[in-house]
């Protein structure tokens, strides 16, 4: 499976099963027709296998090791995990050792009725908020050089400066996980503020982990009621969040790019005159700069 064989990423998508309202997306998914036999991603020993409680469809996950070690213990930054989900059955049970290749279910679809695989890497914990990007752990094509491309402008409002950026992955990359804004002195490159998009880390800090307790560290517990403790989602399904707009573009397998504008609202700057200047930087799963964009 490459890049270029999905047809949705991991991070925003305005999800069309849905009536496309926006979504962020944990996963990759992988359009296959019903009964393509799954193989698992590395060895490691199964935890789920078939129907449970906490998913909607049949799944298996595999916990991980790292570094030839035995237990999560004692595993190199801990154990991580592979989910395979919307199976439509599985030819493994709980508790199984399994060897990177093995067939360990079919695919299925989804309530959507979408034939395809949901693929997720939770690294260091099986909550959603432990859900990186899938392609950081996938074999990636070499021969692929593909860079993400990028438009941005900046505008002052009540609140101070707006910085406005829309990037353009390729379908045959689709591993952005990061957007940077810096607004700089255009003579002096004195930094002056400074936002941070990323995927990962706003995935760990903003999703709940499906319980009370837990989403009592959500930094903004004291504004929801008792019942959004238990969403996950009640902050990451929300465009307009933590002075951020993202609005994804339409996405499916046939489409050339992902496209996501993000809005960085009240950036702070003494002035707002012509020495202004707007640094992007975008960055992908192997953690290269992919773009550096400067905007008069």
């Amino acid at each position: 499976t490459t890049a270029a064989d999905l047809s949705s990423t991991f991070g925003p998508r305005l999800k069309a099963s849905e009536g496309f309202r926006y979504d962020f997306h944990r996963g990759i998914d992988i359009p296959a027709r019903i009964g393509t036999p799954v193989r698992a991603v590395a060895a490691g020993e199964v935890r789920i296998a078939g129907l449970h409680p906490t998913y909607e469809d049949a799944l298996v996950q595999i916990r991980h090791t790292r570094g030839g070690a035995t237990t999560c213990a004692d595993s190199p930054n801990g154990c991580f995990y592979s989910n395979y989900m919307h199976l439509s059955h599985w030819t493994v049970a709980e508790g199984d050792r399994v060897e990177q290749g093995d067939v360990i279910g079919y695919t299925g679809t989804s309530k959507s009725e979408f034939e395809h695989l949901h693929f997720e890497i939770r690294d260091g914990g099986i909550y959603q908020q432990n859900a990186i990007h899938p392609l950081r752990m996938l074999p990636h094509d070499e021969a692929v050089d593909l860079s993400a491309t990028v438009e941005a402008n900046v505008a002052a409002d009540e609140h101070g400066f707006a910085a406005e950026v829309n990037v353009l992955d390729p379908h045959g990359a689709l591993d952005v996980t990061a957007v940077r804004v810096r607004l700089l002195d255009r003579d002096s490159h004195e930094l002056r503020d400074e936002r941070t998009f990323e995927m990962e880390t706003w995935n760990r800090e903003w999703t709940h982990r499906e319980s009370d307790w837990p989403a009592l560290d959500c930094p903004k517990h004291a504004e929801h009621p008792r019942e959004m403790h238990y969403d996950p989602n009640v902050h990451t399904d929300n465009p307009s969040f933590g002075g951020l707009e993202i609005q994804p573009s339409k996405f499916n397998a046939e489409s050339d790019s992902y496209g996501l504008a993000i809005r960085f609202e009240a950036m702070s700057t003494p002035t707002y005159d012509d020495s202004i200047a707007l640094e992007v930087e975008v960055e992908n799963t192997r953690g290269e700069l992919v773009v550096h964009h400067v905007e008069p």
